[in-house]
């Protein structure tokens, strides 16, 4: 307790709490209070706002509240919300707002072709990226073949059009 009251100068203490008001007022008298919250439905309306006007994307008002209210109630119940967003190029402001996102709980999943799958043809890459954005919400699925240690992979269902 003395230290907390009468730290060294080289001492930085960091002290979480979700109830400030039971700390004594000669410890709360020298913290630096920061009160953290998750956001709301207008915070996500802002950064779809401006997510949809860097992109030149035309949305209504009550579209962008639409998913900004769904996106919001899957947060709070700790459900994923996975955006799938362009592969590139990037620049801050899409970072900032993968970033936020990602703070926020959310998955960021840029459709990025994995090459190791050897996939033959568009198809192929297709499929396999669909079976791991599948993945990620726990649907079964056979898009892609799976690491089964040093014995050869099962192979996955061959794509339509080309043999793959």
């Amino acid at each position: 307790l003395k230290t907390l009251e009468e730290p060294p100068p080289q001492l930085v203490v960091i002290l979480c709490t979700t109830h400030p008001w039971d700390l004594l007022p000669t410890i709360r008298s020298r913290l630096q209070t920061y009160t953290l919250r998750k956001p709301g439905v207008a915070n996500l309306l802002t950064v779809l706002d401006r997510v949809a006007k860097q992109e030149n994307i035309e949305a209504t008002p009550q579209a962008l509240d639409l998913v900004a209210r769904a996106a919001d109630v899957i947060l709070k119940e700790r459900r994923r919300l996975v955006l799938i967003t362009r592969e590139a190029p990037l620049n801050l402001a899409h970072l900032r707002n993968m970033v936020s996102v990602t703070e926020m709980g959310g998955i960021i999943f840029p459709p990025v072709p994995a090459f190791y799958s050897k996939v033959k043809d568009i198809s192929g890459m297709v499929n396999h990226t669909v079976g791991r954005i599948l993945d990620l919400f726990d649907v079964q699925h056979d898009n892609i073949a799976r690491w089964e240690g040093l014995t050869p992979a099962k192979s996955a269902k061959p794509s339509k059009g080309k043999e793959s």
